[in-house]
C-alpha cells in the first residue's frame, strides 16, 4: 500500500509540467534524488528500474556495472536450486 504524504491538493497537469519545464537538469536530479526518500520500496524499485533503462538508451554510452563475481555466483546458486 502507497503511503499519502500530501497535505494539500495535487496541482493539475498544467501545472505539474509548467514547474517541471521551469526547472533545469540540476534542479531535477535534486528534486529525483530527495523524493527517492519518500518512495516505498516497490514504487523505488519501479522508478529505479526505469531510470536505469532510460539512461542506459540515451546517446551518452552510459551503461551500468554488471554484478561482481560474488553476486553472479548467488544468482546461479539460486537458479540451481531452484
Amino acid at each position: 500500500m502507497m503511503r499519502q504524504y500530501r497535505s494539500e491538493p495535487t496541482p493539475d497537469a498544467s501545472v505539474t509540467e509548467a514547474a517541471l519545464d521551469a526547472m533545469d537538469a540540476a534542479e531535477l536530479r535534486s528534486l529525483i534524488r530527495y523524493m527517492l526518500l519518500w518512495f516505498d520500496d516497490t514504487l523505488r524499485a519501479r522508478f529505479v528500474n526505469e531510470l536505469v533503462d532510460r539512461a542506459a538508451r540515451n546517446r551518452t554510452g552510459w551503461v551500468p556495472e554488471s554484478p561482481d563475481d560474488a553476486t553472479v555466483r548467488e544468482i546461479e546458486a539460486f537458479v540451481e536450486a531452484a
